[in-house]
């Protein structure tokens, strides 16, 4: 039996719905990578500099971010080359799907 309109639109409304929240999941879970990669990598450098530094774990942070300051604002430390900002995952996988030819 053939659908109604009116029943053809409620079915495209209900799938769009349905569209809807698949998308905002996929939003949400793509933020919890992004946090979880993010902490990650925190602590992993933090790790890192907490090995170079003497008696580092046992500075109360107020002095760990004192020392900090002083030597890594002296003349001998080398500045870090800034690199382009990365594109967010969400929108380079946008760009990355539009083909060279294909029109936007």
């Amino acid at each position: 039996m053939a659908k109604t309109k009116i029943e053809k639109i409620a079915t495209i409304e209900t799938e769009i719905k349905q569209l809807e929240n698949q998308r905002k999941l996929l939003l949400q879970q793509h933020k919890e990578q992004e946090r979880k990669a993010r902490t990650r990598r925190l602590i992993e450098r933090g790790a890192m500099i907490e090995s170079l530094i003497p008696g580092a774990a046992e500075m109360a942070n107020n002095d760990f971010m004192a020392y900090l300051q002083r030597n890594l604002k002296a003349p001998s430390v080398p500045q870090i080359p800034h690199s382009e900002p990365r594109e967010s995952g969400i929108i380079a996988q946008q760009n990355t799907s539009i083909g060279a030819g294909q029109a936007v």
